[in-house]
């Protein structure tokens, strides 16, 4: 059934004249027990996220489509909240999934790092160190950008500019990605503040 709409919709795309991003956006087992995976699980543990199942998943999807000339990206993951030597490793599996059908000169393949952009640079290298681009080529990063999910600043104050917020942040962002001097473009966004012009 899902790869039924999988099916129309990457037909509706090319006949729109359309480019397509897959994303696995829910995998097998969640790989955060958000929302964002498709269900909450209160209890969710990240030993609960199934990597072959998930690598399964991503092989079939990208033989399936191999041929479609829409289909220009790959993302392995929608926000995992997973360690850093699992998700690591299922990216590599992952990729060597996608390549099997998908070649880099004509679909990436995209890692999500929203929750990795709030940690340390040390996790960042390690994608180069682990997944270098002689053997992964044409892999770029997806960053989610949400201010909305800022604290407030100094003294709770809700009439510092927006800038202040975001400013810094870009900036944290640009410094970590010229470690891994990797492309990335921001998959999805969100410029609000959600106490920004409100009563302190």
């Amino acid at each position: 059934r899902g790869l039924g709409y999988l099916d129309d919709a990457v037909l509706w795309a090319e006949e729109e004249g359309l480019t397509v991003v897959l994303d696995l956006h829910g995998a097998p087992g969640s790989q955060n027990g958000e929302q964002t995976s498709g269900l909450e699980y209160p209890d969710w543990d990240p030993s609960h996220f199934d990597a072959d199942a998930a690598v399964w998943t991503v092989e079939t999807v990208a033989a399936r489509f191999s041929s479609r000339s829409c289909i220009v990206a790959f993302e392995l993951l929608n926000e995992p909240r997973l360690g850093t030597t699992a998700l690591l490793e299922y990216y590599r599996r992952g990729s060597e999934a996608v390549r099997r059908h998908m070649p880099p000169e004509r679909v990436a393949v995209v890692i999500n790092l929203y929750f990795f952009q709030h940690m340390a640079t040390q996790a960042w290298a390690s994608f180069d160190w682990r997944m270098p681009a002689r053997r992964h080529p044409n892999l770029v990063y997806d960053l989610h950008t949400y201010t909305c999910f800022l604290e407030r600043g100094r003294g709770n104050d809700a009439s510092l500019p927006l800038w202040l917020y975001t400013g810094p942040l870009v900036e944290l962002y640009a410094a970590l990605l010229s470690i891994t001097v990797r492309p990335a473009f921001a998959g999805e966004w969100s410029l609000c503040l959600p106490w920004y012009g409100a009563a302190a």
